[in-house]
């Protein structure tokens, strides 16, 4: 059990393989992961090794979070539930799991959010339960939350939607794909979050947190919120490698930018990490970064390693 990922406390890995769609896929964790000896022993990742769109169901993880009785952060960390060959089925059977296990906290991010926004308009208790039915079975089910058919099917019909302990979110490692916010905006969700990681290049996430991009009222300055922030949460980092010259780098501007934008608009924010390859900057003219430099820590991911102004771990209320 268990996870290094710093904002999540587990991993959920019942839906596992995906591929590559735009910048921040070029060097995927998941996709090096998969190929590893430690997981090519499982039928599932030798399944999705070559990372080309095959999409495996993993069984014998749907029902993990039932037998955790303290409350979790679980992450899908390797797959994407909007990729186009996930089966609606396997996300009806993970929705009634969350549905049920509502103890627990769930984190689904997509670089396809339109398509995980079309699934969730679609979504209704009825088939939640006529899911629910394919791994409901009397002694794999721990006692506490046994209950007969005619009782689930009772639960069912009095959820609530959006479930409240499911958090939605998108990538946004560039300026080219920030527009997936909006797709974001528009999803039935608790809670809404973006991840800037790997962060490639400065992002101006004013105009989707709610904060005026320049007018007369803030001088032109940009700085003033004219409107509610779009997501509730943002987390950002560099491109994480086991050789720092593989990892792009990820300038520490880049990281102020967005908790400075964060702090304006009062989004939680949480600095996962610097990346393997942290550069930053000495003088400045006009703004610009006239000189640069590597920055030096032994762990990346050490938040007590970053600069204070990085030391950003928040979550958002829920």
């Amino acid at each position: 059990m268990g996870t290094k990922i710093s904002w999540a406390t587990d991993v959920w890995n019942s839906i596992v393989g995906c591929s590559k769609i735009s910048a921040g896929c070029k060097n995927c964790y998941a996709a090096n992961l998969a190929k590893s000896a430690r997981l090519q022993q499982f039928p599932q990742y030798r399944e999705v090794k070559e990372w080309n769109g095959k999409i495996a169901f993993v069984p014998s993880q749907l029902t993990k979070p039932f037998k955790s009785k303290t409350p979790q952060l679980f992450f899908l960390s390797m797959s994407d539930p909007g990729h186009d060959n996930v089966k609606r089925e396997w996300l009806d059977r993970m929705f009634a799991v969350m549905a049920i296990a509502n103890q627990h906290q769930f984190l689904f991010l997509s670089k396809r959010p339109e398509t995980v926004k079309a699934y969730i308009d679609e979504l209704t208790a009825d088939r939640l339960y006529e899911a629910a039915k394919y791994f409901w079975k009397e002694g794999e089910i721990p006692k506490r939350l046994w209950r007969s058919l005619e009782q689930l099917k009772d639960y069912f019909e009095k959820l609530e939607f959006p479930l409240k302990n499911l958090w939605i979110g998108t990538s946004v490692e560039n300026q080219e794909v920030a527009d997936r916010i909006l797709d974001l905006r528009d999803t039935a969700a608790h809670i809404r979050f973006i991840s800037c990681e790997p962060l490639l290049e400065r992002v101006d996430l004013r105009k989707y947190l709610g904060i005026c991009v320049g007018c007369q009222t803030c001088e032109f300055r940009g700085d003033h919120q004219i409107g509610k922030p779009m997501v509730d949460w943002i987390v950002c980092g560099g491109e994480s490698a086991q050789k720092a010259s593989d990892a792009r780098p990820c300038h520490l501007d880049w990281l102020r930018s967005i908790v400075q934008q964060c702090q304006m608009a009062g989004v939680a924010v949480s600095v996962k990490q610097l990346g393997s390859n942290p550069i930053d900057s000495r003088m400045y003219i006009d703004g610009v970064a006239m000189t640069t430099f590597q920055v030096k820590v032994k762990d990346h991911t050490d938040v007590n390693e970053f600069p204070e102004e990085l030391r950003w771990r928040q979550h958002p209320v829920f």
